[in-house]
C-alpha cells in the first residue's frame, strides 16, 4: 500500500509581516506625530461659544431633556459631550476633566481613521509607494491634529466615512446582511453627527451600495447575493432608513421643522444678500441696536409649552455667547430660507456668482491658515480634475474590479456631495466642509493614477 505524505497545512502569515505590519507601522507613525504634536503645544480645547454646542451647564445638569428639545444640529455631538461632562463630573467615581476625556476618544478615533485608510488602500490593490502618499498626507497633515484636537464635527465625519468606506468594499466583495449593517452604523451616525450630510444623500447612499449586490453586473462577477440574503439586507435597509428618519419626525412632531436641523433656512440665505429679520439681534455675535430689547421680549416668542425648558429660552450662554437652540431661531430660519428661495428663483445670477465665488476664495482654500494664494488656486485648478479622473476609474473598475469601484463611489459622491452643499448652502465655511472628505479625493486620485502606471512586473503584487 503506498503511503502518500501530508499535505503540509497552509502557512499563517505572522502579525509582523506583510499587511498588517504596514497598518501597525502607520499607527505608529500616527502615535509619533500626536506626540510631537502635542509637545509643540497642542491641546483638547471646546469651543463652549460654538453655536452648535448647548450651554454647558445643560449639558451637565439637564442632558436628557436638553437633547431631546435640540431642534439645531444633529444630537450626536452634544450626546459625547454631556457624556465626558458626567464622566468628568465624578460619574461612577470617575472625575479627571473633560479636555482629558475627550482627547483620549479624539486620539482613539484618529487611530481608527489611520487603521482604517491603511486597510482600505490595501484592499483596493494600490501599490505601496502610492499608499504611502496618501497615507503620509493623511498623517503629516497639520489639520489633522488641531481638528483632533478640538472638539467639533470635522474629526467624526472622518471617523464614519473611512469605517463606511471600509465597509462598502467588505460588502461589495461578498454580500451579506452583516456586511451592509456594518457600512449602515456609519452612515447613519454620519447624519447624526452633522446636518451637512442630509438624510436624504445618506438614504440614497444606503439604497445604491445595497442595489449593487443584486444588479446585473454583480451577477456577471459572481458575487450577487443570493434572494434570501437580499431580502435580509433589504430589512436592514429598511431599519437603515427608518432611523434616518428618526430625528427628522420627532423634530417635525415637537417643532414643526422636517429635518437634523431648523438652520436650513438660515444656511441657504448665507452669500445671497438677504437682510435678516429683527430676530436677528438674538443671534448675532455683535451687540446690534436693539438686542436688549429683543432679549427681553425672547420669552415672548415661545409657547407656552416649550417656556420651562431652558434650552429653548435661554438668550445667552455663561460667556455671553449666543443660543443658537433658542424657539426663535426656528422662525427666524424659516423666514430667510423663504426669502433665499425667492432670490434663487427670480434671481438665479446671484446664486453662480455666491458658488463661484465661494468655490475660488473659500472652498479651495486649505482647512487651516496655511499655504496662502498658490496652495488655493493650484487646488481650484486640480479638485476638478482629480474628481473626472476618480469617476473614469470607477467606471472602469465597475466589472474588473467591482469591490473597489463600490467604495470609491461612495467616496466620490462624499465628495461631491459635500462640494455642493459648500457652493449652494453654506459657504462661509466651504474649507473646512472639506476636510472631512479631502482624503477621500486623495484615496480617489491614487486609485485613478494606480489604473494609468504600468503594471507591475509577473509574479508580484501591489501588495
Amino acid at each position: 500500500m503506498t503511503r502518500h505524505p501530508r499535505p503540509m497545512p497552509a502557512r499563517r502569515e505572522r502579525w509582523w509581516t506583510g499587511p498588517r505590519l504596514e497598518v501597525a507601522a502607520w499607527l505608529a507613525a500616527y502615535l509619533a506625530v500626536l506626540t510631537l504634536a502635542m509637545a509643540a503645544g497642542f491641546r483638547m480645547w471646546v469651543p463652549w461659544d460654538y453655536v452648535n454646542l448647548l450651554p454647558r451647564e445643560l449639558l451637565a445638569e439637564r442632558l436628557g431633556e436638553s437633547v431631546w428639545n435640540l431642534h439645531s444640529q444633529p444630537p450626536l455631538l452634544n450626546l459625547v459631550l454631556g457624556g465626558a461632562l458626567a464622566l468628568a463630573g465624578g460619574v461612577g467615581g470617575v472625575g479627571g476633566t473633560v479636555e482629558s476625556w475627550l482627547f483620549a476618544l479624539h486620539a482613539l478615533i484618529g487611530g481608527v481613521v489611520v487603521a482604517a485608510t491603511a486597510c482600505l488602500l490595501l484592499r483596493l490593490r494600490i501599490r505601496p509607494w502610492l499608499r504611502g502618499v496618501v497615507m503620509a498626507l493623511l498623517v503629516l497633515d497639520p489639520a489633522f491634529y488641531i481638528f483632533l484636537t478640538l472638539f467639533f464635527t470635522p474629526l467624526y465625519e472622518l471617523l464614519w466615512l473611512s469605517l463606511a468606506a471600509l465597509a462598502a468594499h467588505r460588502f461589495a466583495e461578498r454580500p451579506s446582511a452583516r456586511a451592509f449593517a456594518a457600512f449602515s452604523v456609519p452612515v447613519v451616525a454620519l447624519a447624526y453627527s452633522r446636518a451637512l450630510f442630509h438624510p436624504v444623500w445618506a438614504g440614497a447612499a444606503l439604497a445604491a451600495v445595497a442595489a449593487s449586490c443584486g444588479n446585473a453586473v454583480a451577477a456577471s462577477c459572481g458575487n450577487a447575493a443570493p434572494p434570501a440574503e437580499r431580502r435580509r439586507i433589504a430589512g436592514v435597509l429598511a431599519l437603515s432608513v427608518a432611523l434616518l428618519a428618526a430625528w427628522p419626525l420627532k423634530n417635525a412632531l415637537r417643532f414643526g421643522v422636517w429635518g437634523f436641523s431648523s438652520w436650513q433656512g438660515y444656511n441657504l440665505s448665507r452669500g445671497l444678500a438677504i437682510a435678516p429679520p429683527p430676530a436677528w439681534a438674538l443671534f448675532s455675535w455683535d451687540r446690534l441696536p436693539g438686542a436688549d430689547a429683543a432679549r427681553a421680549g425672547a420669552l415672548a416668542l415661545v409657547p407656552e409649552r416649550f417656556r420651562g425648558i431652558p434650552a429653548l429660552t435661554l438668550t445667552t450662554k455663561a460667556d455671553g455667547s449666543p443660543n443658537w437652540n433658542h424657539y426663535a431661531m426656528i422662525g427666524m430660519s424659516a423666514e430667510l430660507g423663504h426669502r433665499a428661495l425667492a432670490v434663487m428663483t427670480h434671481q438665479p445670477r446671484k446664486v453662480v456668482t455666491k458658488a463661484l465665488d465661494t468655490y475660488l476664495h473659500v472652498f479651495c482654500r486649505p482647512p487651516v491658515k496655511a499655504g496662502g494664494v498658490l496652495w488655493t488656486r493650484l487646488f481650484a485648478a486640480c479638485f476638478p480634475l482629480l474628481c473626472a479622473a476618480a469617476a473614469w476609474r470607477i467606471f472602469k473598475l465597475r466589472v474588473a474590479d467591482r469591490s473597489a469601484a463600490v467604495a470609491l463611489a461612495f467616496l466620490l459622491a462624499a465628495v461631491l456631495w459635500v462640494l455642493a452643499m459648500a457652493l449652494f448652502v453654506d459657504g462661509d465655511e466651504a474649507n473646512r466642509l472639506r476636510f472631512s472628505t479631502q482624503l477621500a479625493l486623495w484615496i480617489g486620485a491614487a486609485a485613478a493614477l494606480e489604473g494609468w502606471l504600468p503594471a507591475p512586473p509577473a509574479g508580484r503584487t501591489v501588495r
